[in-house]
């Protein structure tokens, strides 16, 4: 897989009837999920065991500055104050079929930019899911099924096998 070929999406319709526009001008950006653990130490074995506790999801990255991208101003002007963007993640598009990611509503924190005189303008940025949303509107995994058809799922349930 090659990471051009991944797709960054945010929302412009509503949680229920969303209406994914690709993100494009992205670069150097990563989708990163990593457990937290808690220990779990008995007699029954010598060795220290764990148990999966809360999963962290976030993304950092780097997208080209344009005044021109409406994608670009949504991002900076996420940075800059205080609502989260309804986005999907995913590690293909949305018309492959088995691509998967997450889709949350992410806080865009930092707004990093580098002004060298010999390069292009990328804004640095983090994506990291927001507390401030509805109940009923929880991060996500995502999967791209026949159709193609993006599926939606809570995090820690289990796949059947």
């Amino acid at each position: 897989m090659i990471g051009s070929l991944c797709g960054t999406y945010v929302n412009d319709g509503n949680w229920d009837t969303p209406d994914w526009t690709e993100v494009d001008a992205l670069n150097e950006f990563a989708a990163n999920a990593e457990w937290e653990m808690a220990d779990v130490k008995t007699r029954r074995t010598f060795v220290n065991e764990v148990v999966k506790t809360r999963l962290m999801v976030e993304s950092p990255g780097n997208i080209l500055m344009s005044r021109d991208d409406a994608n670009y101003l949504r991002i900076a002007e996420a940075a800059a104050n205080l609502y989260p963007l309804d986005m999907l993640i995913l590690d293909g598009k949305t018309t492959e079929v088995g691509a998967r990611g997450v889709r949350a509503w992410f806080h865009v924190s930092g707004s990093n930019v580098n002004q060298n005189v010999d390069g292009v303008m990328y804004m640095g940025f983090n994506l990291k899911p927001a507390a401030d949303r509805a109940a009923d509107e929880n991060p996500q995994k995502a999967v791209v099924e026949a159709g193609p058809t993006l599926a939606y799922s809570d995090f820690g349930e289990t796949e059947e096998a």
